[in-house]
């Protein structure tokens, strides 16, 4: 009599996590990266290819270094910090839906060998190489990130008894995102998820460990520095798309942020000889 194994057979539906690629770049002599607590609704990746350059997360103080790549994920408050020795650095801003809303908002650090192979410089070399051929560099690009989500170890994800973002916080993040330009209050926000005012602020400020106007300003100024490296808009249109009063005010708050104003800012950062905007960003 035969022996005869049984094996269990399970059917689900699983997908893919539905992400979408907004912008990558990279960036060649880089000597200024001094960023005060930045946050956005996308997933960024970084990838230095020497040492000098840190991220500040809470008390933590994370070197980007060679032999490494850093997730971070959406609507984590953050700093960047550089010393004046040039390094070149590339980035992907994505989105993922909903798969990873369970992730804790905090850097993630992944092998740089795992995630493009013994030699990353080959990796940056085929990027280069690819750009005329848009298909292909989109495959090499999406398959970095899945593989970098791959990655994320599991002790990065909320357990069942913690809780994701309040969903109000979600609504009024979103809400501030597309928002920008037109700077609403905090009357307009909480009105917009359905809370008293000031349970909003509170609750807010729970969440992402700051208000909802710094956190306005925070994201206005981001999206103005993308603007900045990655557009040929006048400082004055720049101030005006992103919802300050002229170039005055947008040149001071802006300062606070980065240390630079976004004249010296522009001039600090040099353009990529190669680049990609797929569509939205920051």
């Amino acid at each position: 009599m035969s022996n005869i194994t049984k094996s269990n057979h399970y059917i689900v539906d699983l997908k893919p996590p539905d992400v979408k690629i907004l912008q990558y770049n990279y960036f060649h002599g880089v000597t200024c990266w001094n960023h005060n607590h930045l946050s956005s609704p996308f997933w960024y990746l970084w990838h230095n290819d020497e040492a000098g350059a840190y991220v500040i997360y809470e008390k933590r103080k994370i070197e980007l270094k060679p032999d490494m790549t850093l997730l971070m994920p959406p609507n984590t408050i953050f700093s960047t910090r550089s010393s004046s020795m040039p390094f070149n650095q590339f980035y992907i801003h994505f989105t993922v839906r909903d798969s990873f809303r369970q992730m804790r908002r905090e850097p993630v650090v992944i092998s740089a060998k795992s995630l493009f192979g013994p030699e990353a410089g080959n990796f940056f070399n085929e990027i280069q190489l690819c750009h005329k051929n848009r298909f292909l560099l989109s495959a090499k690009l999406y398959d970095i990130v899945f593989r970098s989500l791959f990655l994320i170890p599991p002790e990065c994800f909320l357990s069942r008894e913690e809780e994701a973002m309040d969903p109000r916080i979600e609504r009024a993040i979103q809400y501030i995102n597309y928002s920008l330009a037109k700077s609403p209050c905090n009357q307009e926000l909480s009105s917009a998820v359905r809370m008293s005012e000031n349970n909003f602020i509170r609750v807010f400020k729970k969440e992402m460990g700051v208000s909802p106007q710094q956190y306005l300003q925070m994201r206005r100024i981001e999206w103005s520095r993308n603007l900045l490296i990655n557009s040929s808009l006048s400082i004055e249109e720049i101030a005006d798309s992103t919802g300050f009063a002229d170039r005055y005010h947008f040149s001071k708050a802006f300062k606070q942020i980065t240390r630079f104003s976004p004249a010296a800012y522009r001039k600090q950062i040099l353009r990529p000889a190669a680049s990609a905007d797929t569509g939205a960003s920051s």
